[in-house]
């Protein structure tokens, strides 16, 4: 579709987006010895994983999603738009990387995963309605390519050299 700027199988620069953040974690847990940096691996995996189920899955809802920002309809895909089920999805993605902080953390450590996995989706969310790139279609519409046949679309809000990777990447590595 012309809303999305990724469009079929994950690259190398979607794959490090949201893997090297999780790496960075497990390495410095390695060299460390400190075992909080195996937890912060697990919450940076969660905020992956649920972001993905959120985004999905929640492509999905029939309801027409809202943005984060000013719960206004914003169009089915763009950046910041948020769904009942899409939340739903981000929860079901987070409590997939809580189970194993359950068994090496205890309780404590599965809600800080839990929880860091939904708040680092609606964080994306948030990052994505307000500094995430979006251009203007011939028609009017939104989209997230910079171009399009060709074509340089004007940019109408977020920052050019802002994509969905770079909120993937900054929302896992803050959260």
């Amino acid at each position: 579709s012309a809303l999305h700027q990724r469009q079929g199988a994950r690259n190398s620069i979607q794959v490090a987006a949201n893997g090297l953040p999780p790496l960075i974690f497990a390495a410095a847990g390695y060299f460390s010895g400190n075992q909080l940096f195996f937890l912060a691996c697990l919450a940076a995996f969660a905020v992956a994983t649920a972001d993905t189920f959120s985004s999905e899955i929640g492509m999905l809802s029939r309801r027409k999603p809202v943005s984060i920002l000013t719960g206004k309809p914003v169009p089915k895909g763009i950046s910041g738009g948020i769904t009942p089920l899409g939340l739903a999805a981000a929860a079901l993605g987070s409590l997939f990387l809580a189970l194993p902080a359950l068994f090496a953390f205890g309780t404590a450590g599965a809600l800080v995963v839990w929880l860091c996995g939904i708040i680092g989706s609606l964080l994306d969310s948030l990052m994505g309605a307000l500094l995430q790139a979006k251009y203007r279609l011939p028609s009017g519409g939104l989209t997230e390519q910079p171009h399009i046949e060709g074509r340089l679309l004007p940019l109408v809000g977020g920052v050019a050299w802002i994509n969905n990777d770079m909120i993937n990447f900054l929302s896992i590595l803050l959260c």
